[in-house]
């Protein structure tokens, strides 16, 4: 019991250092069908270690220096308000209905990752129109952060370079940051709910730790194609998962 935990948090640790995603979308799986997790209870465990996850791999892009902290603060001003009424949706939700959910957007999440290649700056934006574009991204992403349990790592990180122009590396390590205070406020609005629990939280975070680091590096040091398109065939096939939930 104690490895699973630890591996399902060196797993979502690795692919969020490596993709600039907060690891939810490894976790949230792993602790349904592997550790036993209601989806609520997923989501909100889940936000937990990605605060973590969102730490440690913003100091390793930090070190790379390849952060925007001014572009991170802005996001997660805004993330942080739409997040809580995130979890509020959420908990309005019956459980099938949130699978299905979380299915869409594991296949949103593919695209966002296979397309990433091939973004490039639709409109270079600079001074107000930049800020105002940066608080579209956190809200959207903030939102989607607290219904779903996911860092939205991919939405911000597809806004941050096709609408306000950053390097894709760059926008990996802003969007790991964001998802530091964002984390935080969706957390404790699905504590409140009572959809955090406790069991096996510190080897998850201990194997982020380990996982996130690496994963970071390994952005930094060789190309992914491969291992991302195997990442993806994954996601698509929990999707399936997801989207086939009858109705209750």
């Amino acid at each position: 019991m104690a490895n699973k935990f630890l591996g399902i948090g060196c797993l979502a640790g690795f692919f969020s250092g490596l993709l600039g995603i907060g690891g939810g979308l490894v976790m949230i799986p792993l602790l349904t069908f592997w550790g036993g997790f209601s989806q609520k209870e997923a989501y909100g465990t889940s936000l937990v270690a990605i605060i973590f996850a969102g730490i440690f791999g913003s100091v390793a892009y930090h070190f790379h220096g390849t952060l925007d902290v001014i572009a991170a603060v802005i996001i997660a001003s805004a993330a942080m308000g739409s997040s809580f009424l995130g979890v509020r949706y959420c908990n309005r939700q019956p459980e099938w209905k949130l699978k299905r959910f979380f299915g869409f957007f594991l296949i949103l999440s593919v695209a966002l990752l296979l397309s990433k290649p091939y973004f490039t700056s639709l409109v270079p934006s600079a001074g107000f129109s930049r800020v105002l574009l940066l608080v579209f991204i956190g809200t959207l992403g903030g939102f989607l952060s607290g219904l779903l349990g996911v860092g939205s790592g991919g939405i911000m990180v597809a806004g941050m370079v096709v609408f306000a122009g950053m390097e894709q590396v760059s926008a990996q390590g802003t969007a790991l940051l964001v998802m530091v205070p964002t984390g935080i406020v969706g957390a404790y609005a699905h504590w409140r709910r009572g959809n955090v629990r406790t069991e096996g939280i510190v080897r998850v975070i201990l194997g982020i730790l380990c996982g996130s680091v690496l994963g970071a590096s390994v952005a930094h040091a060789v190309s992914v194609s491969v291992l991302l398109f195997c990442f993806c065939a994954v996601l698509l096939v929990m999707a399936c998962k997801y989207l086939a939930t009858k109705k209750q």
